[in-house]
């Protein structure tokens, strides 16, 4: 298995992080069916499975550098010399791609009849701390952390980015037979849902690797990014009372193109050639 680690570093961990979450997510979309309903076994399963790239993570560091290899990766968390600036990033970028999906979709025929921050802040904290640990806390140590670092090593950082982003997206294919975790509660799967999904994390992929090197590597500032992300679009649409998604029959791909504009404008970061490993 140390061979292995060694000689196949980065498909070890995606297969780890892959086979730890669907052993877990797949039972969870089965009681579903079972239940009829979203109850707590299958949300604590959900939650467990997404622990996956982290595990993962920590399983290929230790058969790589055994206790070595584990204070590696995890003083990655908090690096010396991080920029405030990644932190400061890390909440205007997501916030930055919530107003562009409002915007988006009313140029295309939604409604955003009125603003009131005072609802956005209100509903910013609970949804945050809500989101926090099932996907900031489970995954970023592993995707960010582990996986960025060493794909960087033989591929440009928007290269490594964009393979990550792929991978990332349909690690979470389970998830679309889950009401209201990937996709709103009376949602169904299709393949334009799937590939929107994959936009956008190709998208966020390239803005969270943006981050981590304006971070010099620290994770933390992943963290907070991706809590953000996942509490932006509820954030802004909280403050945009009586706001309407447009009905265009390209209205999945609004938050992706929203994301992907925001991408583009984060690649020249990428250029830089700070070592984040």
């Amino acid at each position: 298995m140390t061979r292995l680690a060694e000689r196949y570093t980065v498909s070890t961990f995606f297969c780890g992080a892959y086979l730890w979450s669907w052993l877990f997510w797949v039972p969870a979309v089965i009681l579903l069916r079972i239940e009829g309903g979203l109850g707590v076994l299958p949300i604590v399963l959900v939650f467990l499975g997404g622990l996956g790239p982290t595990i993962s993570a920590i399983a290929v560091s230790w058969f790589l550098g055994r206790k070595r290899g584990i204070r590696t990766l995890v003083g990655k968390i908090i690096r010396k010399g991080t920029s405030p600036w990644a932190f400061i990033a890390a909440v205007v970028l997501p916030l930055a791609a919530g107003f562009g999906f409002i915007g988006l979709n009313v140029i295309f025929g939604g409604r955003a009849p009125s603003f009131s921050p005072a609802r956005a802040a209100i509903a910013f904290l609970p949804r945050f701390l809500m989101v926090l640990p099932f996907g900031p806390l489970c995954e970023e140590l592993g995707w960010r952390g582990f996986a960025v670092p060493r794909l960087m090593e033989h591929r440009s950082a928007l290269t490594a980015s964009l393979w990550l982003g792929f991978w990332w997206g349909l690690w979470h294919l389970p998830l679309f037979a889950l009401p209201g975790i990937v996709m709103g509660p009376e949602e169904h799967f299709t393949i334009v849902k799937l590939s929107s999904y994959v936009l956008t994390t190709v998208g966020l992929s390239v803005i969270f690797t943006a981050v981590l090197v304006m971070a010099k590597g620290s994770v933390a500032a992943t963290f907070l990014l991706h809590g953000v992300f996942n509490s932006a679009v509820p954030t802004v649409i909280a403050a945009f009372p009586g706001f309407a998604a447009a009905s265009v029959p390209w209205a999945a791909f609004i938050n992706a193109f929203s994301v992907l504009a925001l991408a583009l404008l984060c690649i020249p970061f990428l250029a830089r050639r700070e070592k984040i490993g």
